[in-house]
C-alpha cells in the first residue's frame, strides 16, 4: 500500500490554469463578512447573500428601489436581460435587513435618484476579495454569495424550479449547472458513506 501525499507536497496548479473557487459555507460567509472593513460593504454582502441577487443588480438601484410595503421590504430590480424585454421584480428581504437598510437610507439622507451603494462593482470585488484572503486564507467572488443562497435554498429542501425562479432563471437547468457544486467537505462526506 502507498502512502499518501501529503497536502504541503502537492504539486501547484500551472500558471495560465484556473482554478474553481471553493463554494462558500455559513461559517465563510460570517467570518469574511467580519473581516470586511466598512459597513456599507458588510451591507451589500447581507442583501447579496439573502436575495440571491448578482452585485450588479444591487448597486445599480437608487434609494426608491428600496421600499417598504407593510411590514414587509423589498428591493425593485430588472430581469431578463438576455431574452426579450426586462421585466422589473420585487424581491422580498428580512425583515430585519429590510429595517437596517431603510435605516441605512435615512441616516445617510439618500433621496431619490440617490444610489444606496455608492462605489463600483470592481471596488466591492477587490474587497471582498481581500478580505477573503485574509479571514479564509482563499480567494472569494460576491457572485458566490448567490451560490451559498442557492445551496441554502435547496439543501433547505426548496424545489430546484422555485430555486430557479428566485434566482430569475426562465429554466431550472441553467441554476443545476451553475449553483449545484460540492464543497470539499460535502466531497469528504459522500466518500465517507461510500462502501468500499
Amino acid at each position: 500500500m502507498t502512502a499518501l501525499v501529503p497536502l504541503s507536497r502537492l504539486p501547484s496548479i500551472p500558471v495560465g490554469a484556473t482554478q474553481k473557487l471553493e463554494p462558500l459555507t455559513q461559517d465563510d460567509y460570517e467570518r469574511l463578512k467580519a473581516a470586511l472593513p466598512d459597513y456599507r460593504y458588510v451591507l451589500l454582502a447581507k442583501v447579496l447573500r439573502n436575495t440571491g441577487l448578482r452585485e450588479t443588480e444591487v448597486m445599480a438601484r437608487s434609494a426608491e428601489f428600496f421600499y417598504a410595503d407593510g411590514p414587509f421590504h423589498f428591493i425593485r430590480t430588472r430581469r431578463g436581460k438576455r431574452t426579450g424585454a426586462p421585466v422589473w421584480e420585487d424581491v422580498a428581504l428580512n425583515p430585519e435587513l429590510g429595517l437596517e437598510i431603510e435605516h441605512y437610507i435615512k441616516v445617510n439622507r439618500l433621496a431619490p435618484g440617490d444610489r444606496v451603494f455608492r462605489f463600483s462593482a470592481r471596488q466591492f470585488q477587490r474587497v471582498f476579495r481581500a478580505a477573503a484572503e485574509s479571514a479564509l486564507g482563499r480567494a472569494a467572488h460576491p457572485h458566490q454569495l448567490r451560490a451559498l443562497f442557492t445551496a441554502t435554498l435547496i439543501e433547505g429542501g426548496v424545489p430546484v424550479g422555485v430555486a430557479a425562479s428566485l434566482l430569475g432563471h426562465s429554466d431550472e437547468r441553467t441554476t443545476l449547472r451553475h449553483y449545484m457544486h460540492l464543497s470539499r467537505d460535502k466531497r469528504a462526506e459522500i466518500a465517507r458513506r461510500m462502501p468500499v
